[in-house]
C-alpha cells in the first residue's frame, strides 16, 4: 500500500512540476474548487439529515395530536348522538300522543263546511242555482248600500273647452267558484 501511495505521489508531483506556472495556478484553482464543492455537499447533506429528523419529529407530534383530537371527537360524537336520540325520542312521543287538538270556532266551522271528496262537491253543486245577472233584477248598489263612484277624466282640449267624461262604477255579482250563489240568498233578495 505504501508503494502504491508513493507511486501516486511521485506521478502527481511529476505532473505538477511539468506544468508551467500558469498551468500550476489553474490546476490549484480547480483542485480548490473541487474541495469547496465536496465541502458544500457535505454541509448540505448534514443540514438535510437535521431537517429530516425535525420533520419526522413534527409528524410524530402531529399524529399524537390527531389521536388526541380523535378521542375528543369520539366524545363529542357520543354526546351529539345522545342529543339526537333524545330529540328523536321526543318527536316519536309527540307523534304517538293522541290528545285531541282544540279548535277555535272558526276552525270548527271551516271543518264542517270543507269539501273533501268529489261526491261532496257534486252534492253541493246540485244545491246551487246559477243566476243570470240580467234576469235577477237585483240592484247591488241598494243592497250593499253602495254609492256609485264617479271618475272624472280630463280629455284633450277640443276647441278650447275641457270635456269631462263621467264613468259610473258598475257592480257585478261575485260568484264563488266552489259554492256558487246560494238559493237562500237569492230567494231573500226577491
Amino acid at each position: 500500500m505504501k508503494k502504491l501511495f508513493a507511486q501516486i505521489s511521485y506521478t502527481f508531483s511529476n505532473f505538477y512540476n511539468n506544468l508551467s506556472v500558469q498551468g500550476q495556478i489553474v490546476f490549484t484553482v480547480i483542485v480548490g474548487l473541487i474541495l469547496i464543492l465536496f465541502l458544500i455537499l457535505l454541509i448540505t447533506s448534514i443540514i438535510q439529515k437535521i431537517s429530516n429528523k425535525k420533520k419526522i419529529n413534527e409528524l410524530i407530534n402531529n399524529s399524537e395530536k390527531a389521536k388526541n383530537k380523535e378521542e375528543t371527537n369520539v366524545k363529542i360524537e357520543t354526546s351529539a348522538n345522545k342529543e339526537v336520540s333524545d330529540i328523536a325520542k321526543r318527536i316519536e312521543d309527540a307523534l304517538n300522543d293522541e290528545s285531541p287538538v282544540s279548535l277555535t270556532s272558526f276552525e270548527e266551522e271551516q271543518e264542517r263546511k270543507a269539501i273533501i271528496s268529489i261526491d261532496e262537491l257534486m252534492k253541493r253543486a246540485k244545491e246551487l242555482e246559477i243566476v243570470d245577472d240580467e234576469d235577477a233584477n237585483v240592484n247591488y248598489l241598494e243592497k250593499y248600500n253602495l254609492e256609485p263612484s264617479v271618475v272624472e277624466e280630463v280629455s284633450n282640449k277640443v276647441a278650447g273647452e275641457d270635456k269631462k267624461e263621467v264613468k259610473a262604477f258598475k257592480v257585478s255579482q261575485v260568484i264563488s267558484p266552489i259554492y256558487g250563489v246560494k238559493k237562500d240568498v237569492i230567494d231573500s233578495e226577491k
